[in-house]
């Protein structure tokens, strides 16, 4: 007899009805009458095992239990229900493994399967009705086709340059829906059918490679003396170019071909082209017939047709031996011209020329259109405008990219975005602070009291000394002056740095100053008609160092027109802390624009010098009484700064009263300047940085706080009361 474990695969509802208890449909009565056909009884063991069994409820009325075998009347109900563990079963409908399936021997599926994760196979994996195919244990894939959009090795890096870089192998789809096959070898040991083939080979130039108006390589040479005799030749089957002792050439012919054989070539030559040679790829050492040459002569003669050399068709170029100016040549126009800026020769450029150099044109004397020389290196290319010596200055690089540098030099560089390439915009150019003795060009912009101008000349034209302005053609405005914004909310208080170290005292520098007086009464200006009305009018110039009265060595006191043209005679004294100028002594001639002060030591040095201007109450000058102004400007920089900048701008005061400037007659002590930002303890540390006085000011990123920072001049008059003062607003 076999001994078996049910296990139902879906309980149902029980029910107790009368006496009997029975599940599922199967009385309690059904399973007793089976166990009395038991050849074997074993009531109380077999009651126990129920109990256990999580269906013992089924035999809970039982009075015996039995094992069911094979034989018995349940035996084909109860198999259509459960799943046996120890025999072949199938199962009709869907199983869900919640905690996995592990299959110990092969496992066979008959339809297709399906994962919705991964498919982790330790061992073969075998593909096909025979098992033929698949992928072993160690990846390789035995397939009988492969259908792929894409195929490549791991390590595959794609070629950028037809073929000259990358690795690895790929087969892949480009944008156009065509297919790349990329490999490092390929071999068809067979027939190879192309519908086109392009080959590429990866060459080389030795030296650089120059593009201009003409270049030829020349099969021969003729040395010519100054009545054009030959006096020495070579060719390519003997290439070096010796001149006989005692013979001077004056110039070399140098031909060559004008036929290939199929195709006729052009004499694009012209008398005052500068012909370039350089050979430089032979090292030190001693060569028969052979060395590096290194030479730029002046063209003084060119073939108008071709001539028979040798057997061949040829065109020349006679190149200058000349070393003076004051060559004459005559252009294809008939125009004579004197050359009288180059010699006929480099000084140090100076090779002979040999047969086999090539040969290329590398600016013109006088024609600006055979001026441009384009230059291409291993470090970059280089374009280069008006040529007209043996030279190539850097002024003259119109585009140069290289790894050193980059330089454009248009009025029209054309910028098209990669997100839009049909849009368009001009580059501009930011050349500063205006100057009125640079040129500005198309696209230009400049700084012109407080705000931004762009230059608009026609392209290729400059202008100069017409400052910008609204009325002028020249200028539009491009970024006005804005308004001074309001004050933005206080920051939060930085912590408090780590005390640094005390310092040790340094020595008291040397702090002079000049302060005036007229008739005893502190200046700042001197009235004209006030010291006219005055019979006995002093003005007394006193020398201090450091707020203490000090000597010089000699002063003098002289007065000045606007032009800077000295009247009068000077006024000059010595070892005194002071000088004083009175009655006849004190001249003030109607020209008189300001009086300056000079004061030096025993060795001549200067220890301090102060200017006062003169004002006037008469028809010719300006009210006296007018108001004094303090104006900021920019000598260099501009109002807004980006982070990492560095250096940003430097700021000037200057003071005028009515249409006079009095800047130079303030001392510079007299300029005191604060900062006002969003920072205030920053603030006070940066104003006690800065409060011993300065004409101008330098402003750097290390200056700036937040999002706008402004700076304020204040002037003090020489008593120490406040002028006036100016604030200038500078942004991120």
């Amino acid at each position: 007899m076999i001994k078996t474990k049910l296990i139902r695969k879906k309980g149902g509802t029980q029910h107790v009805a009368g006496g009997n208890r029975y599940t599922g449909g199967i009385q309690s009565t059904d399973y007793a009458a089976e166990a009395g056909h038991a050849r074997e009884a074993d009531q109380a063991r077999n009651a126990e095992a129920a109990v256990r069994s999580q269906y013992s409820e089924k035999s809970g009325h039982a009075d015996s239990a039995a094992d069911i075998d094979a034989s018995s009347s349940i035996w084909d109900k109860l198999k259509g229900l459960f799943i046996s563990k120890i025999d072949d079963d199938t199962a009709s409908g869907l199983i869900t493994f919640l905690k996995g399936l592990v299959s110990k021997a092969k496992a066979v599926f008959m339809d297709d399967v399906k994962m919705d994760k991964n498919l982790d196979v330790k061992g073969n994996l075998s593909v096909g009705s025979d098992g033929n195919y698949g992928i072993d244990k160690d990846g390789v894939a035995t397939l009988a086709k492969v259908v792929a959009d894409y195929m490549q090795s791991p390590d595959l890096v794609r070629s950028q340059s037809m073929g000259f870089d990358g690795h690895g192998f790929g087969i892949t789809k480009g944008s156009d829906g065509k297919y790349t096959f990329e490999v490092d070898n390929f071999i068809a040991r067979m027939k190879m059918i192309v519908a086109q083939l392009e080959v590429h080979t990866m060459s080389f130039i030795g030296g650089d490679v120059v593009m201009s108006k003409c270049g030829n390589r020349m099969s021969r040479i003729e040395a010519l003396d100054k009545d054009g005799n030959v006096i020495a030749t070579s060719d390519l089957a003997n290439p070096t170019l010796t001149i006989p002792s005692g013979k001077a050439a004056a110039s070399f012919r140098c031909y060559f071909l004008a036929s290939d054989g199929d195709y006729s070539v052009k004499n694009e030559w012209a008398v005052g082209q500068l012909a370039r040679c350089k050979t430089n790829n032979l090292s030190t050492g001693t060569y028969t017939d052979y060395e590096n040459r290194d030479y730029w002569r002046l063209v003084v003669g060119v073939s108008s047709s071709p001539v028979t050399k040798d057997g061949k068709s040829c065109h020349y170029i006679d190149l200058s031996n000349n070393p003076d100016t004051g060559i004459s040549l005559t252009d294809l126009n008939g125009t004579t011209h004197i050359v009288d800026k180059i010699p006929g020769v480099s000084a140090t450029l100076n090779s002979l020329p040999h047969a086999g150099d090539d040969i290329v044109g590398m600016g013109h004397n006088w024609d600006t259109a055979r001026q441009d020389v384009a230059y291409f290196s291993a470090s970059g290319w280089t374009l280069y405008k008006g040529i007209d010596h043996y030279d190539l200055p850097e002024e003259r690089i119109v585009n140069k990219f290289g790894i050193d540098k980059s330089i454009v030099a248009t009025d029209h560089l054309i910028l098209r975005p990669y997100a839009q390439p049909t849009d368009t915009s001009v580059a501009l150019c930011d050349r500063g602070v205006y100057s009125e003795k640079s040129k500005y060009g198309y696209g230009d912009l400049v700084s012109y009291k407080g705000q931004l101008w762009k230059c608009v000349v026609k392209l290729g034209d400059t202008v100069m000394g017409e400052a910008p302005s609204a009325a002028s053609s020249k200028w539009v405005l491009y970024v006005a002056k804005g308004e001074q914004g309001a004050q933005g909310a206080q920051g939060p208080k930085g912590e408090t740095g780590a005390q640094g170290p005390k310092g040790e005292t340094g020595a008291q520098g040397d702090g002079y100053t000049v302060s005036f007086l007229l008739n005893g009464v502190p200046i700042d200006s001197l009235n004209f008609d006030d010291v006219k009305a005055s019979e006995s009018a002093t003005l007394e110039a006193d020398f201090y160092n450091n707020g203490v009265s000090a000597n010089a060595a000699s002063a003098s006191v002289t007065c000045y027109d606007q032009d800077g043209n000295v009247l009068g005679s000077p006024v000059t004294s010595s070892n005194t802390d002071n000088v004083v100028v009175d009655g006849g002594n004190l001249y003030l001639s109607k020209d008189c624009k300001y009086i300056t002060v000079v004061a030096k030591d025993k060795d001549g040095k200067l220890l301090v010098s102060k200017s006062i201007g003169i004002v006037r109450n008469g028809k010719d000058g300006t009210d006296a009484t007018e108001l004094i102004s303090l104006m900021l400007y920019l000598t260099e920089g501009a109002y807004t700064w980006r982070t990492g900048q560095g250096k940003i701008a430097t700021i000037a005061a200057a003071v005028t009263k009515g249409s006079y400037d009095i800047t130079d007659a303030q001392d510079a002590s007299q300029f005191i300047w604060t900062r006002e930002s969003s920072n205030s303890q920053g603030d006070s540390d940066w104003n006690s940085q800065h409060k011993f006085g300065a004409k101008t000011l330098t402003v750097s990123e290390g200056d700036m706080c937040g999002d706008m920072t402004t700076f304020v001049c204040t002037l003090h008059k020489a008593t120490g009361e406040v002028y006036t003062m100016t604030k200038q607003d500078f942004t991120i």
